[in-house]
């Protein structure tokens, strides 16, 4: 299971060492590099493959607004996606399909 303190950890670390991170974690060299994922097939099934369906959609709407929020920062939008994504339930609620 994800631990968010690694994510949180990755912040004091400096970016321009880092390549990439093992579980998904795109390249952390440049902000400015940092893009939105579009759909939820575009998310690393390394950080999203104990999600539900709908688990994956507040994983993805999270992260987009944590990476424009953060400035680009993908560590505390990670970070901030698998904390929505656990805090979301399983299934859609009955009624928001209607």
């Amino acid at each position: 299971m994800f631990d968010g303190r690694f994510a949180i950890g990755l912040l004091g670390a400096s970016r321009d060492a880092w390549h990439s991170v093992p579980g998904g974690f795109r390249s952390l060299a440049r902000k400015e590099d940092a893009v939105p994922y579009d759909k939820v097939s575009d998310l690393p099934e390394a950080q999203v493959d104990q999600y539900s369906e709908h688990q994956k959609h507040a994983f993805l709407k999270a992260f987009n607004n944590a990476l424009e929020e953060y400035d680009g920062d993908e560590a505390r939008a990670f970070a901030t996606a698998h904390a929505a994504a656990q805090q979301a339930p399983e299934d859609e609620p009955a009624e928001s399909r209607r």
